[in-house]
């Protein structure tokens, strides 16, 4: 810990006195966090966690081009019960800990951003899904160039990560790409496109060492009270050794009206073949809520139907999924920004298993 907190504020007065006061920016943050999880499963599987983040950042105004970033996180668990060992709030072992989730190199020319180290990635297979207290973290270069009109291009190599979705938040490791749990690398080319009107479409190719090629393509329609989605995604191993990977199909489409007052929106999702992946954050299918996604079952349907009220700047959100496995889901949320810098949420999940789950946060900004 204490060599964790030494290294931070060694990179940061580092930039500062490199770069200079007039060359760096900070920025800090608070999250502050509840988890109650009562797992009917179990008679004594209740959880309940009380955890808070402090995160700080340190970045370089670019100089000719190049600049540098480090961000901290600083998590730690105020108090929970002793069911679980391990909390959203707390490394592996159930004790606080400090990762450096971001240190990168950036450089930028005209239109196009190259980035090494340690970042935030969101693409539909590898995003940071921030959810919770520390969000999806990558190690790998990304390349973003937007010279052609209307069009933006992506190229990533990705060989570890850390966060939320990873097998361990608070260590990067290398990416899991088969059911063996073996580790290996994942190459990402995705195109962006919103030439048309009212119309966004993207088109991402992942290859996953030694496991699958996943194939994806979504495009959202935005007209005046409606929108209107249609998605559609294949993934193979048959190029590979591995007969265990991901080999499957999945299409979806989405619908929604809504106004300056309410949302009302249904989504659906079919899956067949021998499997699919979700990849290394949220799913990206239409219907996926909190916990539970098509991708966890094969030739599987889902349907998703939901409504978002605004009621004063008061956001209400209420969602169902259910599953042709007999799987569903209910979330209910509500959240409040009361400024620019502090906000406030709470999400309840309920699942068909009988586990009830609900989340508060508060995060403010200095």
């Amino acid at each position: 810990m204490k060599k964790a907190i030494a290294v931070i504020l060694f990179l940061n007065l580092s930039l500062y006195g490199f770069w200079g006061s007039e060359y760096v920016n900070y920025d800090a943050k608070i999250r502050l966090g509840y988890l109650n999880i009562d797992t009917e499963a179990n008679n004594t599987s209740t959880l309940e966690s009380i955890g808070a983040l402090i995160n700080i950042g340190v970045a370089t105004n670019p100089i000719n081009g190049l600049s540098l970033a480090v961000r901290g996180y600083y998590m730690f668990n105020i108090g929970s019960n002793d069911y679980y060992e391990r909390t959203p709030f707390s490394d592996t072992n159930g004790t606080d800990f400090i990762l450096i989730g971001e240190a990168f190199l950036k450089y930028q020319a005209k239109r196009t951003i190259f980035k090494y180290g340690r970042q935030i990635i969101n693409t539909p297979y590898m995003n940071q899904n921030d959810i919770g207290m520390i969000p999806n973290l990558y190690n790998g270069a990304l390349l973003v160039n937007k010279d052609i009109r209307n069009t933006t291009i992506a190229i990533a190599y990705i060989d570890k990560h850390a966060g939320l979705n990873a097998t361990q938040i608070d260590n990067f490791n290398s990416l899991v790409v088969d059911s063996n749990q073996s580790s290996g690398t994942g190459t990402v080319f995705g195109v962006l496109f919103n030439g048309v009107v009212n119309t966004k479409m993207q088109l991402w190719y992942y290859l996953m060492d030694r496991y699958a090629e996943l194939l994806y393509f979504d495009a959202i329609v935005d007209l005046r009270n409606f929108t209107l989605g249609f998605q559609q995604s294949t993934q193979s191993d048959k190029n590979f050794r591995d007969t265990n990977g991901a080999d499957g199909s999945i299409f979806g489409f989405y619908v929604d009206y809504h106004n300056n007052i309410y949302k009302i929106k249904s989504a659906f999702n079919s899956v067949s073949g021998n499997g699919v992946m979700q990849g290394y954050g949220k799913s990206p299918f239409f219907t996926t809520l909190t916990y539970q996604s098509i991708a966890d079952y094969t030739d599987n349907t889902a349907y998703m139907f939901g409504i978002e009220y605004n009621f004063k700047d008061i956001l209400f959100d209420i969602s169902y999924l259910k599953q042709k496995s007999d799987k569903s889901e209910l979330d209910a949320s509500v959240s409040y920004d009361f400024t620019k810098d502090l906000s406030g949420s709470l999400n309840y999940s309920g699942l068909d298993s009988g586990d009830k789950i609900v989340r508060s946060f508060i995060k403010y900004r200095f």
